[in-house]
Formats: C-alpha cells, sequence, structure tokens
C-alpha cells in the first residue's frame, strides 16, 4: 500500500548572522518525494524560498511554503533528481503544506522560468559547507 505524500517531522530553523540564510536544528524529511524518503541533514544552509525581494510583500521568503522550500533547496544543491522532478516536488510539497492554488502556481511557475540560475550556481552553494547526514 502507498504510503501519502507527507513531512516526517517538524521543522527548526534559526536565522543565521548574515541576515539571510537560516540553518536546520536537525533533520528534517519528506516522505513522497518519487517514491524516496528526503533527508536534509541538520546544519543545512538554506535562504527559504528564493524569491526576489521586490515581491517579498506579495510572497515572503518564508510562509506557508517554507517545509517546500527547504526540500525543494536540499535536493536543487544535491541535484538529488532533475531540475523537472525537484520541481514537481516543490509543487507536491507546497499542496501538502495547504499554500493556496494561486501561490503554487506562481511560486512553481517562476521556478521553472528562472530556477536554471540556482541549479547552475555554484558560488551560491560553496559559501556554505555541505552538512553530512549522521
Amino acid at each position: 500500500m502507498e504510503t501519502k505524500a507527507h513531512f516526517t517531522n517538524r521543522l527548526e530553523i534559526s536565522p543565521r548572522p548574515d541576515g539571510e540564510t537560516w540553518e536546520l536544528a536537525h533533520a528534517f524529511g519528506f516522505n513522497g518525494g518519487y517514491g524516496r524518503t528526503i533527508v536534509v541533514p541538520p546544519h543545512f544552509v538554506t535562504d527559504l524560498a528564493s524569491i526576489p525581494r521586490l515581491f517579498w510583500n506579495i510572497l515572503p521568503p518564508f510562509g506557508k511554503y517554507t517545509e517546500a522550500a527547504v526540500i525543494h533547496d536540499w535536493i536543487y544543491r544535491t541535484h538529488m533528481f532533475t531540475r523537472p522532478i525537484c520541481d514537481a516536488i516543490l509543487l507536491q510539497g507546497m499542496g501538502i503544506c495547504g499554500v493556496p492554488v494561486w501561490q503554487r502556481w506562481i511560486i512553481y511557475l517562476n521556478v521553472r522560468v528562472f530556477g536554471w540560475f540556482a541549479w547552475h550556481d555554484e558560488r551560491r552553494w560553496r559559501k556554505h559547507p555541505m552538512p553530512q547526514l549522521q
């Protein structure tokens, strides 16, 4: 029997001194990403939803979609799946989080159009060492 997709535990994050990124307090997981459980290790650094500051009054970098954004940042960084699948997992996660349909599609479509910048930006990731799963 197939289990319904879900986040495996509560997300706990702390702001970092740079004022732009957050760090996971402990591992955070998502079950349902294309038949796999995705586990983000503790101390992973994320910018939450990568929404340009200009649009923060409409869609801030955190909201109902925060958990899905953290999973998406991890699978983008690790290239665990192809980019279209990573983006589909973001859409699936936002649905589980109860994000309104209009917000889900705005975020998803923007990630599909502009996400390739982050997908290929190794300089962005080098600023934050990759934590190891324990």
